[in-house]
């Protein structure tokens, strides 16, 4: 389905200020509850759930990187988001089902600006978990932690032929901001963003009321 952004195997490098300033940044990344998914940090147990999203060719359609060619490239992958969890340069969920307990996606913030007031999003849902909403809940609980992080921009790169993800961010309410040479970018700012979704409050871990979120979009159908 989506392939807004697909974390690079290889560290991203913003400058080694920058990645001081996000060292010193003290935030612990938390367990996030919607009503049919739970975001949480994903997991060597989660190495075939991820390659069933990684190694699909058409999930991966519009990804930065090729499908997976096995299991070996996933725990290639685990080791860069372990990496840049601790650089604080980019979180990154895992998207779970909450009955099956399955992982069906994933969804990050990445590449914060050096006031963490603005970051990027992307994500990624299995082919089979397509048409049911479930990246607009999972992104809509996203959005509603940002809001605790006083993150006042987020954005996300689309392909221009990933009509799909721009369908998605749109519902989101995101708007197109620029096109580009590879793809169009979408940018969602300042207090609209803030009062899109429902602040939620915690430690450790976070709950969303993803009704409120289908109400404001109800047009979503992923």
């Amino acid at each position: 389905m989506l392939g807004c952004f697909l974390l690079g195997l290889v560290p991203l490098s913003f400058g080694g200020r920058l990645i001081q300033a996000l060292v010193d940044w003290r935030y612990t990344q938390p367990t996030l509850h919607g009503k049919r998914v739970i975001l949480r940090e994903i997991c060597s147990k989660d190495v075939k759930d991820l390659f069933e999203i990684y190694g699909c060719a058409e999930t991966m359609q519009f990804a930065s990187d090729p499908p997976f060619s096995s299991l070996k490239t996933v725990f290639q992958m685990l080791k860069s988001v372990k990496h840049l969890k601790h650089t604080k340069e980019s979180f990154e969920w895992g998207v779970v089902g909450t009955v099956s307990d399955k992982l069906i996606g994933t969804c990050e913030l990445h590449s914060f600006s050096k006031s963490r007031g603005s970051c990027k999003v992307g994500c990624l849902l299995n082919r089979r978990f397509w048409g049911q909403g479930i990246m607009f809940e999972a992104l809509g609980i996203l959005f509603s932690h940002a809001r605790t992080l006083s993150i006042k921009k987020v954005s996300a790169d689309i392909d221009a032929q990933n009509t799909r993800s721009q369908a998605l961010f749109n519902r989101l309410g995101f708007k197109k901001d620029s096109e580009g040479q590879h793809g169009l970018l979408f940018k969602k700012s300042s207090n609209k963003m803030l009062n899109s979704f429902p602040l939620v409050t915690g430690t450790q871990t976070l709950r969303h009321n993803s009704e409120a979120a289908q109400r404001l979009c109800p047009l979503a159908q992923r």
